[in-house]
């Protein structure tokens, strides 16, 4: 291993004493501070910390910028002026399919027609496109992973798709296409534009109270007051007595006299003394607003506020557009640039100093002078010579303007970062940090590693160029045999007559027996050869552009084709159409509506007002910020609607089923889902007119983190858990059978005293029985004996007073049995619950 030598701090070299002094200071500081950033020194190692204090900032000075920014733009532009808009601008020739350039007629008489390959391949394929990113009223669709993202999803679609519409999206969309198909490249601007105008606003007969609140905007900023006229009010007296006498005729009428008006008021009133008079003496309603007995004519200035401002998305034409040749996408690009014309006045609107724009020079690299420029503007023969408006009007001269964004160590810390500098000629107007270029850019035909790519139109230039040949020459060779040249000797035929020659015509000839005049003769050539060489070209053309005649409804062969054929054909035919769309969805709409949700969210102070689910709401910014939680699907109007229509009511058969059967495979908020795609492929923008999204869920709060020795202690109580619960429940089951069976018990014992206390019963009745009839019959036998009866006699007459009686008894005793039998039944049945008087009272069971 090789041997690492110490090395010493750079020295400072001092300038005088003082300054190694302030250095030693400095030093003495550092180590009391921080101890141990610097090092000792160490005499013997000759080791010295030095602090330099003659350094200076590395920042670029505005020369060296100018430098950098020239190089960058030179490069640039070279490589898209001399070789991408060149290739434009052929393009944009064949498109326009005007016997010019290529097509020129090459001589007299000659067929000027011009095939249309290029126009009819760019339209056919752009009318689906545009359909696709335009059929519905919105551009981005965000889906959000996640039911908690939902509200943000829904905030930052309604956001994106209202800047969208307020910058005209259809057009812009449609310009974006086209520059697609037909050139190598479309690209569009996406910028925050801040409020740089300054709005001046009058107010005539502002009052008092109006005026001080117009002051105490000035004094806080909002405004400047840049006039300000006082005046008497001409209508103090009229509004007075119109106040004071409608105060008066308030009173009079309500017929209160506490606050409107006094007593001796209304007695005035009613003497007729003058209404003036009176009304000057009436207490008007002090809730009433007072009369001002001044007016103020005021005009202010509405200063430019810094948070205000707006998302501006503009189509830029590649002749107006710089990039670095090297980069493979618009967001690698180190360089990029918008090159405009702009007036005196939009720059002085822009907030650029005076002095510098006084001094700015137009340029001899016009703009309007790129061969691209007069190419696309050839039809209405727009150039840039036409009268100059700035040649009596100094605030609408035009200058270029160059707004490039390019990576550059302009601190001079070692790391390139991004800034903005916006230069006129070679003066540097802007100088600003920023976060990137704004520009997106998407091609019809990428290629792979570049950044522009082939259009769809450069693929039909050469079919076009042949079949306007073949054609050419078709016509050419038809015209001739229909009107065929003739010759005639000049010494035989008079010229004049020749000339002349019409149907029916008389032509003086001398009669030699020579032929004097003539046809000359010539071949239709081989038409069939002709014919299939064109039907060649045609099908060459649908291969390299993927448009099918079949496809497009002109063709009488669609007649001739089956069902399953023509859908096949179909199929096929859109399957190019398919992938340009994605390639223009995936490389230029989605990082389109990213940067405007990027803007969105970098500007949280511009407050949006749109309509969300068919109520107007103030949206919040901040919904936009970056959130990983957020998929957005753009190309939202793709595919056949009918074809779109028939799939999804398939799907919703299928969603609908399956919540009948109760598979758990979809909620409401799926088939709200298929609802809403239905309504929108129908054209409704507004889908709450028709549907209403179900509430969302609550969201389910996470477990928390729970270690292994709690797990494990967690299942140890769950399993001590079951076993008591098993063991409750086998107790419960043996309480359960011992109850059954004490109940047995306890009802058989009941029935036992239930009989025992039946038979106590009825010996007590034969006992009182007997016992009442031996009291009747000893009171007869008394009664027989006072009498004086014999023994004999009384005798029998106790064993007749016996029986009579017993027999009576029994017959009464049996009335007051059937009487009482209720009462007796009542009895025994409350012998029968009666508890057992031998066990102890528990109480009422709970």
């Amino acid at each position: 291993m090789a041997k690492r030598t110490k090395q010493s701090p750079p020295q400072i070299i001092a300038e005088d004493t003082d300054q190694e002094a302030v250095k030693q200071q400095l030093e003495n500081q550092l180590r009391t501070l921080l101890p141990g950033v610097l090092p000792e020194q160490d005499d013997q190692q000759g080791i010295h910390a030095s602090v330099d204090l003659t350094s200076k900032s590395k920042r670029k000075t505005e020369e060296e910028v100018l430098a950098v920014v020239n190089q960058l733009e030179m490069r640039a532009k070279d490589h898209v002026r001399n070789r991408i808009m060149h290739r434009a601008t052929k393009t944009l020739e064949y498109f326009y399919a005007q016997p010019e350039g290529d097509f020129s007629v090459s001589g007299e008489g000659r067929s000027d027609f011009v095939d249309s390959s290029v126009a009819d391949t760019v339209r056919w394929i752009e009318t689906g496109l545009v359909d696709a990113f335009c059929g519905t009223n919105d551009i981005v669709d965000f889906v959000a992973r996640n039911s908690a993202s939902d509200r943000a999803a829904e905030m930052t679609k309604a956001m994106v798709n209202y800047v969208w519409q307020q910058n005209d999206g259809y057009e812009v969309m449609r310009a974006w296409i086209n520059d697609a198909l037909l050139t190598p490249g479309g690209v569009i601007k996406i910028f925050w534009e801040p409020d740089g105008e300054t709005k001046t606003e009058l107010y005539e007969g502002v009052s008092d109270l109006e005026y001080a609140a117009i002051a105490l905007s000035a004094e806080m900023g909002e405004c400047i007051i840049v006039s300000h006229d006082t005046y008497p009010n001409p209508q103090l007296e009229q509004l007075t007595m119109l106040q004071h006498g409608l105060a008066l005729a308030g009173a009079n009428a309500s017929g209160i006299q506490s606050a409107p008006v006094a007593p001796q008021v209304q007695q005035q009133a009613q003497a007729g003394v003058d209404p003036m008079q009176v009304a000057q003496q009436t207490q008007i309603d002090p809730q009433l607003p007072a009369i001002t007995q001044t007016l103020h004519d005021v005009k202010i200035a509405i200063l430019p506020d810094p948070k205000r401002g707006s998302i501006k998305i503009i189509n830029v034409p590649l002749d107006e557009f710089y990039v670095d040749p090297s980069a493979r996408r618009i967001k690698d690009a180190k360089y990029a640039a918008h090159v405009s014309k702009k007036t005196i006045s939009e720059l002085r609107a822009m907030g650029f100093d005076d002095d510098k724009l006084d001094d700015l020079n137009s340029t001899e690299d016009n703009p309007e002078l790129t061969e691209l420029y007069l190419a696309r503007n050839r039809m209405d023969q727009a150039n840039a010579f036409d009268f100059a408006v700035g040649t009596y009007d100094e605030s609408l001269r035009e200058v270029e303007v160059v707004e490039a964004y390019l990576l550059m160590d302009y601190d001079g810390d070692g790391f390139a970062e991004w800034r903005k500098i916006v230069k006129a000629g070679n003066t540097i107007l802007l100088n600003e940090p920023c976060d990137g270029n704004p520009f997106c850019v998407m091609v019809s035909v990428p290629i792979s590693h570049t950044l522009f790519g082939l259009s769809v139109g450069e693929l039909a230039m050469n079919v076009q160029k042949q079949n306007t040949n073949l054609v050419r020459s078709l016509i050419d060779n038809v015209s001739f045999g229909a009107n065929a040249a003739i010759w005639f000797d000049e010494n035989k035929v008079d010229m004049t007559f020749v000339q002349d020659v019409g149907p029916g015509s008389m032509v003086p000839v001398d009669g030699d027996g020579n032929e004097s005049i003539g046809v000359v003769p010539s071949s239709s050539g081989d038409i069939a050869a002709v014919v299939q060489l064109l039907e060649m070209f045609d099908t060459i053309k649908q291969e390299r552009t993927g448009v099918q005649k079949l496809t497009r409804g002109n063709d009488a062969d669609v007649v001739n084709e089956t069902a399953t054929g023509y859908m096949q054909m179909t199929d096929r035919a859109e399957e190019r159409e398919k992938l340009v769309a994605r390639h223009f969805a995936e490389t230029g709409v989605k990082p389109a509506v990213l940067r405007i949700k990027q803007l969105l969210a970098e500007h949280p102070d511009q407050k949006l007002e749109i309509r969300l689910n068919g109520q107007t709401m103030e949206a919040d910014p901040l919904d936009a910020r970056a959130n990983i939680d957020l998929i957005p699907q753009v190309g939202l109007g793709t595919g056949d609607k009918g074809r779109t229509l028939a799939s999804l009511q398939q799907v919703m058969a299928l969603q609908m089923q399956a919540m009948q059967m109760h598979t758990g495979m979809v909620d409401l908020n799926l088939i709200y889902n298929t609802a809403e795609r239905i309504v929108k492929a129908l054209g409704v923008s507004n889908v709450g007119e028709f549907v209403h999204k179900p509430p969302s869920p609550m969201p389910q709060v996470p477990p928390p983190h729970v270690s292994p020795d709690m797990q494990m202690q967690m299942q140890l109580e769950t399993v001590k858990a079951q076993a008591n619960q098993q063991q409750q429940e086998r107790q419960a089951q043996l309480d359960a059978m011992r109850i059954q069976a004490q109940a047995k018990t306890d009802n058989e014992q009941r029935h036992m005293d239930f009989q025992y206390k039946m038979q106590l019963l009825e010996k007590q009745k034969e006992i009182e029985q007997l016992k009442a009839i031996l009291a009747i019959s000893a009171q007869r036998e008394q009664a027989a004996f006072q009498a004086g009866v014999s023994p004999e006699a009384e005798q029998a007459m106790f064993n007749e007073t016996f029986s009579s009686t017993e027999e009576a008894y029994k017959s009464a005793l049996t009335g007051i049995n059937m009487h009482m039998s209720g009462e007796m039944d009542d009895l025994i049945n409350t012998i029968a619950q009666a508890p057992d008087p031998t066990e102890p009272d528990v109480g009422p069971q709970q």
